[in-house]
C-alpha cells in the first residue's frame, strides 16, 4: 500500500500522499453505474452514436470512487505498454489508482459517459487553482526568467527505492508522475490562470470507432473553462495518447526517455508493443 512519502528530492521535492484502502471488485465487461439517473450533476446534450445508442453524460462526485478508480485502473492495464513491460496486474495499481481517484474526484473535473447504467467513456481531470499551483508543480515561472531545463536523474533507482510502500509498477509509476509534474510549475505561460490537468480518458471497447474519445475530452474541456481554467495539461505515457495530443494541438513542455530510464543500471522498457519512445508532459490553451 502507498502511505505519505517523507522522502524528497532535488528532482520532485517529496512524493504524493494518497489513502489507500481499497475494497474488492470482480471485475467485469462492463463497469454497471449502480446510482439512480438524478443523482449526479448531468452536463451537455445526450449524444447519439451512429448506431443509435445515446450517452449521457455526468460530472462524477467522490461518491463514484470505485466506479472511476476500476475503470481507471482497466483502461491503464489495457492500454499502457509500460505496465505490460513490468508485468503489472490489477493489484499492482489498486491503491495508486484508488488513491489518485479519491484526490481528484472533488475538484468537479471529472465526466462519465453513460449508456444506460453502463460506463461507456470517462474522462478524468483535476482542476488546480492558481493560488495551489506552486505547491503542486513547483516554482512558477517569472517574467524574464531563463529558458527552462527540465532535471532528470541518471538511474531512477534512488528516487523508486525512496517511495516506501507499493509493488515495484506502482512505485515506477509514482516516480514517473512526479518527476515531470514537480517540474511543471516553471514551464507553465505567465499568463495562467486556474490549470486543467488530464489524468485519463478511457473508452469501452465496444463503444470505440465511433469518436467518443473525441466528444467527452471536447465537452471536459469546455467544462474546465466553466470553471476558470485556461490552460489544459496532460502526461501521455503511451503511443496513442501522444499521438491524440499532438492532434489536438498540445505542445509538448518536456519529454522523459525510455531509453534512458535506468534502474540500478537496468533499462527495463525496452521494444514497447506500441512503440512508444517517450512519456510527454504536455499543455493546451483552453479557448
Amino acid at each position: 500500500m502507498l502511505s505519505r512519502f517523507a522522502v524528497k528530492s532535488k528532482f520532485v521535492g517529496g512524493f504524493r500522499a494518497f489513502s489507500t484502502a481499497v475494497p474488492p471488485l470482480e471485475q467485469k465487461n462492463y463497469i454497471i453505474d449502480a446510482r439512480k439517473p438524478g443523482e449526479r450533476q448531468q452536463y451537455g446534450d445526450v449524444h447519439v452514436l451512429k448506431d443509435g445508442r445515446s450517452i449521457r453524460f455526468e460530472i462524477a462526485d467522490e461518491k463514484d470512487t470505485e466506479l472511476v478508480a476500476e475503470q481507471f485502473i482497466d483502461g491503464f492495464l489495457k492500454h499502457t505498454s509500460i505496465l505490460r513491460a513490468m508485468n503489472a496486474k490489477r493489484e499492482d495499481l489498486g491503491d495508486l489508482m484508488y488513491g489518485m481517484t479519491r484526490e481528484i474526484l472533488p475538484s468537479g473535473g471529472t465526466l462519465l459517459g453513460l449508456h444506460e447504467n453502463k460506463v461507456a467513456c470517462f474522462r478524468m481531470v483535476r482542476y488546480v487553482q492558481h493560488d495551489k499551483l506552486e505547491e503542486m508543480y513547483g516554482p512558477l515561472s517569472k517574467p524574464g526568467d531563463p529558458t527552462p531545463v527540465p532535471v532528470f536523474p541518471e538511474d531512477y533507482g534512488a528516487l523508486i527505492d525512496a517511495v516506501p510502500e507499493g509493488s515495484f509498477p506502482a512505485r515506477v509509476i509514482t516516480v514517473m508522475l512526479t518527476v515531470p509534474e514537480r517540474q511543471l510549475g516553471k514551464f507553465l505561460p505567465l499568463d495562467i490562470k486556474n490549470l486543467a490537468f488530464g489524468e485519463a480518458v478511457n473508452v469501452h471497447q465496444e463503444f470505440q470507432q465511433n469518436d467518443l474519445g473525441t466528444h467527452i475530452s471536447a465537452l471536459s474541456e469546455k467544462l474546465a473553462v466553466e470553471n476558470g481554467c485556461n490552460y489544459i495539461g496532460n502526461i501521455t505515457v503511451a503511443a496513442a495518447s501522444s499521438r491524440i495530443a499532438a492532434k489536438k494541438g498540445f505542445k509538448v513542455l518536456y519529454s522523459m526517455p525510455y531509453d534512458k530510464f535506468y534502474v540500478h543500471g537496468k533499462l527495463i522498457f525496452k521494444n514497447l508493443w506500441d512503440g512508444a519512445t517517450a512519456s510527454n508532459l504536455n499543455l493546451g490553451k483552453l479557448e
